[in-house]
C-alpha cells in the first residue's frame, strides 16, 4: 500500500513526528509540511497580534525576507503554488516564515547608515534592535532549541595587530529602555590568537536571561522578546574605533555554531565579507522590534530597495563558493573535523536547514 493511499489523518499523525524527513518523500508530504507550518506560524499570530497589526506591519518585510532567499529555493517554493489566489512568498513559503518567527534574526551593521566620519567619539558603534521568540507555558519560559541564546559578534579584521582592540568593545544588550544593561565581551587575551587578516565570529556566550512582564496571570503561549543591543568601546584611552579603518564591526547573530565543543571563534576568509549578513533579514528582525514597541522607533534605517517588495533582490553570496571556518577552541587539544565542514549545509542561510 502507497503512502498516498493512507488516510489524511494518519499522514497527519505520520508528518507530526518527523516533519523535516518526509516534507521530500513525496509531493503529498511536501504540500501537507507547508501546511502544517502554515497552521504553526498563524498560532503564532494569533497569540502576538492584539489589536490585528501584525500582517498590516509585517508582511513586506516577510515578502521581502522570503524573497531574497530565491536564489536558493525558488524552484522548491514554486512547487508549493497551487492557484492563482496563493500569495506569493508567504502561502508558499509558511515553513520560512515560521522559522523566521520563531528564532532570533540577524542584525547587521548597515555601512550606509554607520558613517565613521562623526565627531561625536562617544556613540555607540553600532545600537539596533530584535526580537528572541519564546513560549511561555504556567509561567516557564522556554525558547526554540530550549538553551539559553547564544550571542556572536563579527569583524573584519583587517590587519592582525588590530585586534588589540576586540576586549575593549563590549556589547551592551537591555530588554527595555528602563532596565540596565547587561554586558558581553571576548576573553582578554582573544588577540593573542589571531595571526591573519580575515572575517571573525566571536562568541560572547549567551543574551541574558529573558524576563517576561506579562499582567496576564493566565497568559499563556507565544511571545516576541524585545532586545536591545549596542556595541561600545570603553577602556582608559580615548575611543579610536571610528578612526581606525583596520577593524570593522559587521554585526550580530545567535546561531549556535558548535554546540559539542566551547569555542572562542572562528575565522573565514575576507573575501566572504559582505556575504555574512542579509540584508532582509536584518529588516525583518527590526521590524519585528518595532511591532512590539519596547523602544522608541522614528523609522528603520534600510534603503528602498531594502524595504521594496516589487524589485528584484540580488542574492547575498554565492552558494557555489564555500564559506570554510576555522575554529579556535576554548580548549588546545580539541581539533576541528574539516571534513565533516566541507561536508556541511551551508550555515549562512541557517533558517532553511532547521
Amino acid at each position: 500500500m502507497d503512502l498516498d493511499q493512507f488516510p489524511l489523518e494518519i499522514l497527519w499523525k505520520l508528518l507530526l513526528l518527523c516533519p523535516l524527513e518526509l516534507r521530500l518523500v513525496n509531493r503529498t508530504f511536501y504540500h501537507l509540511h507547508n501546511e502544517l507550518y502554515r497552521e504553526k506560524t498563524l498560532q503564532i499570530v494569533r497569540t502576538v497580534d492584539k489589536g490585528g497589526r501584525f500582517w498590516n506591519e509585517l508582511r513586506d518585510p516577510i515578502v521581502t525576507y522570503i524573497k531574497s532567499l530565491d536564489f536558493l529555493r525558488k524552484d522548491a517554493r514554486l512547487a508549493y503554488r497551487m492557484s492563482r489566489f496563493t500569495k506569493e512568498f508567504v502561502d508558499d513559503s509558511w515553513f520560512l516564515v515560521y522559522n523566521a518567527l520563531s528564532s532570533p534574526l540577524k542584525c547587521w551593521n548597515n555601512p550606509a547608515v554607520c558613517s565613521r566620519d562623526s565627531l561625536d567619539m562617544q556613540r555607540p558603534i553600532y545600537a539596533g534592535e530584535c526580537v528572541v521568540p519564546v513560549d511561555y507555558h504556567n509561567g516557564h519560559i522556554r525558547t526554540k532549541t530550549r538553551r539559553n541564546i547564544p550571542i556572536n559578534a563579527w569583524f573584519f579584521i583587517d590587519k592582525p595587530t588590530a585586534a588589540s582592540k576586540i576586549p575593549g568593545l563590549v556589547t551592551e544588550v537591555r530588554q527595555s529602555q528602563y532596565s540596565a544593561y547587561k554586558k558581553r565581551s571576548t576573553q582578554g587575551n582573544i588577540a593573542d590568537f589571531i595571526k591573519e587578516k580575515g572575517v571573525y565570529c566571536f562568541n560572547l556566550g549567551s543574551l541574558p536571561n529573558i524576563c517576561l512582564d506579562t499582567q496576564d496571570q493566565n497568559f499563556s503561549g507565544h511571545c516576541f522578546c524585545p532586545f536591545e543591543i549596542r556595541l561600545m568601546e570603553v577602556g582608559m584611552a580615548p575611543p579610536t574605533y571610528f578612526e581606525n579603518s583596520e577593524i570593522t564591526f559587521l554585526g550580530y547573530d545567535f546561531n549556535n555554531y558548535s554546540s559539542d565543543q566551547p569555542w572562542m571563534f572562528f575565522r573565514c576568509n575576507q573575501d566572504f565579507e559582505g556575504s555574512i549578513f542579509n540584508p532582509f533579514e536584518s529588516y525583518l528582525a527590526q521590524s519585528l522590534a518595532k511591532f512590539t514597541g519596547a523602544f522608541p522607533f522614528n523609522h528603520i534605517d534600510y534603503s528602498s530597495d531594502t524595504i521594496d517588495t516589487r524589485k528584484p533582490i540580488k542574492p547575498y553570496f554565492d552558494p557555489s563558493q564555500k564559506a570554510i571556518r576555522n575554529f579556535i577552541y576554548r580548549y588546545p587539544k580539541v581539533q576541528q573535523d574539516l571534513d565533516k565542514e566541507w561536508t556541511a549545509a551551508d550555515w549562512r542561510a541557517p533558517h532553511l536547514i532547521e
